[in-house]
């Protein structure tokens, strides 16, 4: 009996901290015209646990890639299937071009966009605009995401090529990373084994 309980928690963290990647549908990127419209691009994820937090499995990474000839014109932002967004780039990279393999995630090696030493195509892992941990919330992951880019200026054009969506363990912050180590005591009927979990 007890190497079935130990069978099905090791079944059940398993589960939860294998990665699964969503491949979105890219396309065109309208031109400003006067006007500013944005466009859609969907990505289905299904098959996930009802509820995403920051600790045990949530969304991880979000990657673009994107073909435009002048990245300071767009706007790029993430949308859940019960409509929250969050901006990922606004209106960064000057008069660079694309964002080649361009992955957001919390905490990253590379920061901003923005900052300092950053440049176009921006290949690697960046932090975002604003902050893909408000996905992390206790909220269901399964439906349609969009990724929505809005071109502001006229005269550049391009196309989304792909994008994708991750979800596995978090990223912490440093903070909590460094944080000393907690055990937990599981006892199942009468029979004790010391869980270890790293905050």
């Amino acid at each position: 009996m007890r190497k079935i309980y130990l069978a099905f928690i090791m079944t059940v963290f398993s589960m939860l901290s294998d990665a699964q990647t969503f491949i979105g549908t890219g396309g065109p990127i309208a031109d400003f015209t006067g006007v500013a419209i944005p466009q859609y691009y969907p990505c289905v994820v299904s098959g996930l646990p009802t509820s995403i937090d920051s600790v045990i499995f949530g969304l991880e990474t979000v990657c673009i890639d994107i073909t435009h000839s002048y990245d300071k014109d767009i706007e790029v932002k993430l949308m859940s299937p019960d409509s929250f967004v969050v901006m990922l780039s606004n209106r960064n990279g000057d008069g660079g071009d694309n964002f080649t393999n361009t992955c957001f995630r919390g905490h990253s090696s590379h920061g901003l966009l923005s900052d300092l030493g950053n440049a176009a195509p921006f290949t690697g892992d960046f932090d975002p605009d604003g902050d893909l941990a408000l996905y992390n919330n206790g909220r269901d992951p399964n439906g349609t995401w969009f990724l929505i880019i809005t071109d502001l200026a006229d005269a550049d054009s391009g196309d989304v090529n792909s994008f994708s969506l991750t979800f596995g363990t978090p990223h912490l912050p440093l903070y909590y990373a460094m944080q000393p180590t907690r055990c937990y005591t599981v006892s199942m009927s009468g029979w004790n084994t010391g869980l270890r979990f790293d905050s």
